[in-house]
């Protein structure tokens, strides 16, 4: 009633999502001073909508037919490997004091990721089903693959100009989350001992170094075709390294 309602919502919970995955372990227990776990997922997710949306709009690109946004769920890798593992030193004896307390009682751990790209959407930014909803795809009517050095990558992430604006009423023929973004690489290090002093006394010396090596991951491309930075990188999706060191003192 125009003039009565500024708005009316309407709640519905008739979509689902799924999630299918192979998940493989590998686990070596404490011997000779070596602990590791390894884990292994491939997964895939599809869905409609991949963030809840109760108290706001859902915006699918076309109203009428939800189906048209099916496709992988955001945020989430197909592939993603985690391994993480402790060594501890062994006691070396033929140093005297040196050997005892300089070199002996060390705890190296480590964690380590590897995890394949996020999903990208590819908007063109024209509103080519007149709904007033400016999430609309487009075409995409050549190669878009760009192949080149980690700096070409960055400035260009796709090849843009290999997508058009679909025809107006009508929609494009590129799905939800079309494009895979760079993949994710990050190592974490820690070092600890704990030097006894006097009966249940104890000092603890910690150094923990994260993302260790200082590698940077890239974020995703910008997937608006009319946007300024479009298929360009322009974001991180890791901090640099981080270094802090610490002592505890146990009694």
């Amino acid at each position: 009633m125009p003039g009565t309602f500024q708005a009316i919502g309407t709640y519905v919970t008739g979509f689902n999502a799924s999630y299918n995955a192979l998940q493989a372990i590998l686990t070596q227990r404490l011997s000779h001073g070596l602990s590791f776990n390894a884990n292994y997922t491939f997964g895939k997710g599809i869905d409609l909508v991949s963030s809840d949306n109760y108290n706001g709009g859902l915006g699918f690109t076309d109203s009428s037919d939800p189906a048209r946004d099916k496709g992988p769920t955001d945020s989430l890798a197909h592939h993603i490997l985690n391994i993480s593992g402790t060594y501890e030193t062994p006691k070396v004896r033929n140093l005297g004091t040196i050997g005892n307390y300089a070199l002996s009682g060390w705890q190296a751990n480590a964690i380590v990721q590897f995890r394949s790209g996020l999903p990208v959407n590819i908007t063109s930014g024209v509103d080519s089903n007149a709904d007033n909803n400016w999430n609309d795809r487009p075409n995409v009517t050549g190669n878009y693959k760009e192949s080149g050095s980690r700096a070409q990558k960055i400035a260009e992430y796709f090849n843009y100009t290999a997508f058009s604006a679909a025809l107006p009423g009508t929609y494009g023929n590129v799905g939800r989350n079309f494009l895979i973004g760079p993949k994710f690489v990050d190592a974490d290090l820690s070092f600890f001992r704990n030097f006894p002093i006097y009966k249940q006394h104890q000092l603890q010396f910690r150094a923990e170094l994260f993302n260790a090596f200082n590698h940077t991951n890239l974020g995703n491309p910008d997937g608006g075709l009319l946007d300024s930075n479009v298929a360009r990188i322009t974001s991180t999706a890791n901090a640099g390294r981080i270094a802090q060191g610490g002592l505890k003192y146990s009694f």
